[in-house]
């Protein structure tokens, strides 16, 4: 993930925060530029909007007015280029930043939007090809502990990669095998349970994620066809980033494998008896 502090922490740009000085964590999506007085049918979500406040010589309690429809609009920060149309940042637009809990960074006349735009793009290019790297290697070792066809090499590297408890349980909602993990409570089988038996009537076709008191719990089908017998569910404190996600999905589909593989073992050894 990229935060508006990483783009902040580029020396090159000297940008500087002016408010929300704890919130800078916020992940940062994109950057966008706008002179309108209300640019929030533009925007997505999760911008940096840069504004040279073009229209806004003579505000002072607009601010307030123009920083609600930024958060409203989950607008990341602002970034103010002063030097142009202010001199410096306006102090009601710092209060509103702060009372609003949207970050404010003041460009410098010496830093151009473009060069912004091209550092936050950079970062996010960075992150993405660090996301696939590491999605590699989750890759990697899950198939490597797959090698033993036996689930539960396969479910401890799993919960060992992510940090996160694991378990496998049957189409009743179960324990086949687990929880393993390190916090082994932040699994709650009543969700797990309830989550199976939402989903079971749609087969292998469907998945299930849920996020209860900071925790996310994901349940998903194990199988290669027909009706599922069991279900793969991780719990992890916080959220699943790409990597993580690819890492379940991996595991349920090499789980499948492992135990389509010992069922036809079982099978073969019962026809030689």
């Amino acid at each position: 993930m990229v935060t508006v502090s990483d783009l902040v922490a580029v020396p090159a740009l000297q940008l500087r925060v002016t408010a929300g000085g704890s919130t800078p964590s916020t992940a940062l999506r994109w950057v966008a530029t706008s002179e309108l007085v209300d640019p929030t049918p533009y925007l997505e979500g999760g911008e940096l909007l840069l504004t040279t406040g073009l229209a806004t010589r003579d505000w002072s309690a607009e601010w307030a007015t123009y920083v609600d429809r930024l958060a409203n609009a989950g607008a990341a920060a602002l970034g103010l280029g002063t030097g142009l149309t202010h001199a410096r940042v306006p102090d009601a637009l710092v209060v509103a930043c702060r009372e609003r809990g949207l970050t404010l960074v003041e460009v410098p006349k010496a830093t151009t939007f473009v060069a912004v735009s091209r550092a936050a793009a950079e970062l996010l290019q960075d992150q993405e090809a660090a996301s696939a790297r590491l999605a590699l290697d989750h890759q990697r070792r899950l198939t490597r502990a797959a090698l033993a066809l036996d689930v539960r090499p396969l479910l401890v590297r799993l919960a060992g990669l992510l940090g996160a408890t694991v378990a496998l349980v049957h189409r009743d909602g179960e324990l086949a095998e687990g929880p393993l993990g390190r916090a082994r409570g932040a699994l709650d089988l009543a969700v797990v349970r309830a989550e199976v038996a939402r989903i079971r009537a749609h087969g292998l076709a469907a998945a299930s994620t849920t996020v209860r008191e900071g925790v996310t719990s994901v349940v998903r089908p194990v199988g290669v066809a027909g009706r599922p017998q069991f279900y793969l569910a991780v719990a992890v404190t916080g959220q699943l980033d790409d990597p993580g996600r690819s890492a379940v999905a991996t595991a349920g589909v090499l789980l499948s494998l492992v135990i389509e593989r010992r069922t036809d073992r079982r099978a073969a050894e019962r026809r030689l008896r």
